[in-house]
């Protein structure tokens, strides 16, 4: 992927630049920036070993489907954090005892009038 033009579609002074990967996108914010991680797919694996390996784990947030929140804590030993998503009408309290997340994305849905 790294061997990819990541920036020549844009303009042409930037053809040539290479796609990041996870870890060094990790690695150019420590210490630095938070990073929110809404994940669709993922290789929980290698996301997990990225983020601990460049001292990333407080500050970065994991959001996806629960068994992936799951399997981020399990890998990391509890040290990754964790989104839940949270909507009114959800039972809040059964998502938190649940989950233990670290931190809860509200959800709102406007109503169609």
């Amino acid at each position: 992927m790294q061997a990819l033009d990541g920036g020549g579609w844009l303009a042409s002074q930037y053809a040539g630049e290479s796609i990041l990967t996870l870890r060094k996108c990790l690695s150019l914010g420590r210490r630095r920036i938070n990073f929110y991680l809404d994940c669709k797919r993922a290789y929980e694996e290698r996301l997990i070993a990225d983020g601990l390996q460049v001292e990333m784990e407080r500050q970065t947030v994991v959001r996806g489907k629960s068994d992936l929140q799951k399997k981020a804590r399990q890998l990391s030993e509890g040290k990754v954090l964790i989104m839940a998503q949270w909507s009114p009408g959800d039972d809040l309290d059964q998502r938190i005892s649940r989950l233990s997340p670290d931190a809860v994305e509200a959800v709102t849905i406007p109503q169609v009038r």
